[in-house]
């Protein structure tokens, strides 16, 4: 009986660690593909608009017509363009966030002030529950295209 029980125990054991291991795999593809998707919409849009960041008529994504417009954007739960939640019970817990500030173009990691520069540096972070689970970034140029 001894022996039984603590094979059932380890047993047990062991599909906990399984089941946690799995959840957290779907939880980084989820993100990983709520930041991509972020991601892809922000370097399509137009490289710069009137001045930097989301102007006041820019409350929901849909408005959003250039890069900058996304800086600081939060979002809890992730929504479609209209600011709808996505599905409640698939994306319980997610956040997006979103930060664009302007790079020097000779190296693209020293900022540069709101404006200054033909390049702009973008990162999407996706969390669950406070926990980061997918970071994605990019450099938008004046000239590679979308414009």
């Amino acid at each position: 009986m001894v022996i039984l029980g603590g094979g059932i125990v380890t047993g047990l054991r062991l599909y906990g660690t399984f089941a946690r291991g799995a959840a957290v795999g779907v939880e980084g593809m989820v993100a990983q593909q709520l930041a991509s998707d972020l991601l892809a919409e922000i370097v399509s849009r137009d490289f710069q608009g009137g001045g930097f960041g989301p102007g006041p008529s820019d409350t929901v994504r849909r408005d959003f017509d250039d890069v900058d417009d996304y800086d600081d954007w939060v979002e809890s739960p992730p929504q479609n363009l209209d600011g709808a939640p996505l599905d409640p019970v698939a994306y319980a817990g997610y956040e997006r966030r979103a930060q664009v500030y302007n790079v020097d173009e000779t190296d693209l990691k020293t900022p540069r002030a709101d404006g200054t520069t033909a390049a702009k540096a973008i990162i999407v972070v996706v969390s669950r529950y406070g926990k980061e689970r997918a970071r994605l970034a990019a450099i938008r140029t004046r000239h590679n295209g979308y414009q």
